[in-house]
């Protein structure tokens, strides 16, 4: 028959039950100690015990599956995210570097190549359009429509040239790569890039193959460059 050792047990009334010097058979514990009292008792060990009480272990453990009812948010060191609600947790990341959608369009910037601000910045002014990406890649366009006269275009071997320039939305960090298309009704025309474009103006030849009457050009140009 299993016996066990216990401390000083009291009766209601303040009578004592047993001491540590006394020794208390199977059957008299049963009367002594409650059903949770003699499953602690039984535990062999620590795991036992827990196991007796379903209690889950400190430190590493595989017997927590899910948790309910906390009004704490675990910090990100204890592996959550230190707040309560969706809103605040999209905030927190985006303090530390995230992007949303909140942040994904305003100013770019970057310190030693390195975003340090949006993803994407847009740009619009009386020279047309810009669009800024934290890569470093910026786009410009610009379209419009005009009159031209036969005197505002230069023959060299049969072709007819109008030359014209365009000043960026946004400064480009080097010259870019300027292309574009132009048409005026009833005739062929084609608009090259020119190679002498600059980091602020970029240049152009619109090209008609026959003598041009006086037209309505509508033309349309897009330079490629970075604007770090």
């Amino acid at each position: 028959m299993s016996q066990v050792k216990v401390t000083t047990l009291m009766n209601a009334d303040g009578s004592k039950q047993a001491t540590s010097n006394d020794v208390i058979d199977g059957a008299t514990k049963t009367k002594l100690f409650s059903p949770f009292s003699l499953a602690m008792l039984a535990g062999v060990d620590d795991a036992a015990i827990r196991g007796s009480i379903t209690a889950a272990k400190s430190g590493v453990n595989a017997d927590i599956t899910s948790m309910t009812g906390l009004t704490t948010a675990l910090s990100v060191g204890q592996g959550g995210t230190g707040v309560t609600t969706t809103a605040a947790q999209l905030s927190a990341l985006q303090t530390a570097g995230a992007y949303g959608k909140t942040n994904i369009l305003g100013t770019v910037s970057q310190t030693a190549g390195v975003p340090t601000g949006a993803l994407m910045e847009y740009v619009t002014n009386g020279n047309g359009e810009a669009w800024k990406f934290a890569c470093g890649l910026m786009i410009c366009t610009r379209a419009r429509s005009y009159s031209l006269v036969t005197a505002d275009f230069v023959v060299y071997g049969g072709i007819w040239y109008y030359y014209g320039s365009w000043t960026f939305p946004v400064a480009f960090t080097s010259p870019p790569v300027l292309t574009g298309g132009a048409r005026a009704a009833g005739r062929i025309n084609a608009l090259n890039g020119d190679p002498n474009t600059t980091t602020t103006i970029g240049y152009f030849s619109i090209i008609d193959y026959a003598s041009p009457p006086n037209v309505s050009m509508v033309e349309k140009v897009v330079a490629v460059g970075r604007w770090f």
